[in-house]
């Protein structure tokens, strides 16, 4: 787990570089549509376990004026990114291994 975790830390830490501001990396508001793009990056342990799975997305939502949606992110328009779909350590745990990696924030329809 602990190179697991350095690994999405140094993938994370790039988006940091990219988008330095306020709430550093890119984020989404709540009502952003994203376009599935059919391929994902599964983590797993030594064991063949799955830790995380993150597929590959467009976002569709515009994330400025604000009135598009409630709460907007900072993602530029028609942004390219993976975003976590599945995590072996349950949404919302606030310790362990789960503070230094995403929840699942995504509901897919259709």
């Amino acid at each position: 787990m602990t190179s697991l975790i350095g690994v999405y830390n140094d993938i994370y830490n790039q988006t940091t570089i990219t988008q330095p501001t306020g709430n550093v990396g890119f984020s989404l508001g709540v009502g952003t549509l994203l376009e599935d793009m059919g391929k994902e990056i599964r983590f797993k342990l030594s064991n063949g376990d799955v830790v995380v799975t993150w597929r590959l997305v467009k976002q569709l939502t515009p994330q400025s004026p604000a009135t598009i949606i409630p709460s907007p992110g900072n993602s530029p328009n028609l942004t390219v990114g993976y975003i976590a779909t599945f995590v072996s350590y349950g949404n919302g745990t606030n310790g362990g291994y789960a503070n230094n990696l995403d929840d699942v924030q995504v509901l897919r329809l259709g």
